[in-house]
């Protein structure tokens, strides 16, 4: 017999050949047997030798794929059901399934209907199932799946028509989107909230193209430029931005980077062609479709105002600091020249009239200087100073001044020391100015009390000087420290604005307070500079 791989063939002569071995009738049977006939069950048998070898090779393929299926079904990160709909059954489960649900599989396929998982949406459930069977497939939303523990959670099913057990039935792949819907949610909120802020900033938002169309705006944009938002969508920034030429949007697009943005003045133009100036951020990120710009403009009329009022401002304090220069020369020789005319033998009226005039050129004098004080920025020599040693040696040089004659000037602290980083002779300029205004608010016989004590705020102390003299009108209490507003005949209205700069100048907070009941009171709050060196071991008491 031939190689049973190979098909049989006849022999040359066309009359079959006895096998090897074969017996005699059997040799003689075969030779009877016509060589068509041969050929053809040569053809059967070869057909089904190929039949079998494929229909093994099926037969494998088939296992390969039942395992490849079934390790896919059991490990699936979805649960996945066979279900029978009209029966209200679930036919099969993987373990996913249960997990979700919180029933064994057992429990799934035994116990658990389809209405015990979804006991409010049947009917929207069989509406899904008969689309199912009509298209072959089917995919949904909007269902949950009720679990063991009673949490109806967010379920996202794909379903398609699949033959089992001999019946047609549906697979449906069922996906927990709790997470997913979390996220959504907060994803909704943060765009509601990010929407809220855009349209309400005071900043005009603009979306460009990176050939400068505007893509998008603000309510804010659409104010400044007196333009509908219909409208702007149909410009581009070349039609807004004065003097802005292609040449130079295409220098300033070489300049943005992604989450990296540069700042540009410039000026843009409303509809009815008045202009403003702007500073706009822009930067570059990418959109859905498209890399887009975004552009945020701020209108900076009133800093450019600003601006040129403190460039003024600069340039009077400039020239009345060279005015004063120039005054004080002459002045202090008018000075010389009167001070020496008190030598002399002169008339009572004469000498009347010389007092008056070195009074006026001493105040003038004196005003002067205050205005150079002022004009200039407070320069500090800090060192270590604390204000407890300070203010005792202050208040015995104070209480010889002719203001503070016939009242009393009570300093106390509870504090031992109170240590600060200070310029010692700016904040004795504060202190005896403060004091000096206190005793002038006073009658004789009153008394003006300078307290030292900790602040509210940790590491702060706070320095108070009250008196109990007539109370500051409201309208003039909210003018103090402007320059040059006094209520006093020979003031200048500049000794409390110079305090006031070198105590900010000093970190510091100057409060003024002014009641019928409590008097006037005025709060110096400085930081405070813990010290090793401790002196004092009981707090300063009231002097006498």
């Amino acid at each position: 017999m031939s190689d049973p791989d190979q098909p049989l063939s006849p022999s040359s002569s066309d009359t079959p050949q006895p096998r090897q071995g074969a017996t005699h009738g059997e040799a003689e049977s075969s030779q009877h047997i016509p060589a068509e006939l041969m050929h053809q069950l040569q053809a059967i048998e070869a057909r089904f030798r190929q039949e079998t070898q494929s229909r093994l090779e099926v037969e494998a393929a088939l296992s390969i794929s039942e395992q490849r299926l079934r390790k896919i079904f059991e490990y699936s990160n979805d649960a996945i059901f066979v279900i029978d709909p009209q029966g209200d059954r679930i036919l099969e489960a993987n373990p996913k399934a249960a997990e979700m649900l919180g029933y064994s599989r057992k429990e799934l396929l035994t116990s658990v209907r389809i209405s015990t998982i979804h006991p409010d949406e049947m009917p929207q459930l069989r509406a899904f199932s008969k689309q199912v069977r009509e298209q072959g497939y089917g995919w949904t939303n909007e269902l949950t799946c009720l679990t063991q523990s009673g949490y109806k959670l967010p379920a996202e099913i794909s379903a398609s028509v699949v033959p089992f057990n001999g019946g047609t039935h549906i697979i449906a792949i069922v996906r927990d989107v709790t997470e997913r819907r979390a996220s959504e949610a907060a994803l909704r909120a943060s765009e509601a909230r990010f929407r809220a802020f855009v349209d309400h900033a005071i900043d005009a938002f603009f979306i460009l193209a990176m050939d400068g169309q505007i893509v998008d705006v603000n309510p804010q944009a659409c104010k400044a430029l007196g333009y509908s938002r219909e409208e702007l969508l149909q410009l581009a920034v070349t039609d807004i931005q004065v003097g802005q030429t292609p040449e130079q949007l295409r220098t300033m697009r070489q300049h943005l980077q992604a989450e990296r943005p540069f700042v540009v003045e410039g000026v843009h133009r409303r509809k009815d062609g008045t202009t403003f100036p702007v500073e706009t951020s822009l930067c570059r990120f990418e959109g859905s479709e498209q890399p887009l710009i975004l552009a945020l403009a701020r209108n900076i009329t009133e800093r450019k105002q600003a601006q040129a009022a403190m460039e003024r401002l600069a340039e009077i304090g400039e020239l009345s600091a060279m005015i004063v220069h120039e005054v004080r020369s002459p002045l202090t020789t008018v000075l010389m020249g009167l001070e020496s005319f008190q030598t002399m033998e002169l008339p009572e009226r004469a000498q009347r009239r010389l007092s008056l005039a070195l009074e006026e050129a001493e105040r003038l004098k004196n005003l002067l200087n205050e205005i150079l004080q002022y004009t200039r920025e407070p320069t500090l020599e800090l060192t270590d100073i604390d204000l407890v040693a300070l203010s005792q040696t202050l208040r015995t040089t104070l209480a010889e001044l002719p203001v503070a004659q016939g009242r009393s000037i009570h300093l106390e602290s509870s504090l031992p020391e109170a240590w600060i980083k200070g310029d010692i002779d700016k904040l004795k300029q504060v202190f005896i100015n403060l004091v000096r205004n206190a005793c002038e608010a006073v009658a004789p016989g009153e008394t003006v009390t300078w307290r030292i004590a900790p602040d509210t705020r940790p590491d702060w102390v706070r320095i108070t000087i009250h008196n109990g003299g007539d109370p500051i009108p409201p309208k003039v209490l909210a003018r103090l420290g402007q320059p040059f507003f006094t209520t006093k005949s020979g003031g200048n209205g500049l000794g409390v604005a110079i305090v006031k700069r070198i105590v900010a100048a000093h970190g510091g907070e100057l409060v003024i307070e002014s009641t019928a009941e409590a008097g006037t009171t005025v709060r110096v709050m400085l930081p405070h500079k813990p010290h090793k060196s401790v002196t004092h071991s009981q707090p300063l008491t009231p002097n006498p």
